[in-house]
């Protein structure tokens, strides 16, 4: 399950106070059940990211922030010093991230489908004869 932009939800009068803990009690059961829950937020504060929320949602993946008390709110220190384009923390650990347009996922697809095909199970990937 993903929930981009969590702070423009909360921002709607009161409902954070009923989000919130559904949202973490999803992310504790959800991890004995392969259940993920990732939550996007464009510019945390310390006001929309709550100890109770880092403390449950254990895997952070940081891509830059724009100042070192965002990075310290998100529990990733060092993440307003990162470069850009891709470069991200994963779990504190420095890491490149990739993007993947529609046009070049649909040629790794076909590729997928081309070479490995026949020895993957039905609608394993869409599109595969």
């Amino acid at each position: 399950m993903v929930v981009d932009e969590i702070d423009t939800l909360f921002s709607f009068g009161g409902l954070r106070k009923k989000i919130e803990p559904l949202l973490t009690d999803m992310a504790k059961m959800g991890r004995g059940l392969g259940v993920r829950v990732w939550i996007g937020i464009q510019r945390p504060t310390g006001n929309i990211v709550s100890k109770h929320m880092l403390d449950n949602f254990t895997t952070r993946a940081v891509l830059r922030l724009a100042d070192k008390k965002a990075s310290q709110v998100v529990g990733s220190p060092g993440a307003d010093l990162l470069a850009g384009k891709g470069d991200m923390l994963f779990d504190g650990v420095r890491v490149q991230g990739f993007f993947l347009g529609e046009a070049e996922l649909e040629q790794r697809a076909a590729m997928v489908c081309q070479k490995w095909g026949g020895d993957m199970a039905p609608n394993a990937v869409s599109g595969c004869a």
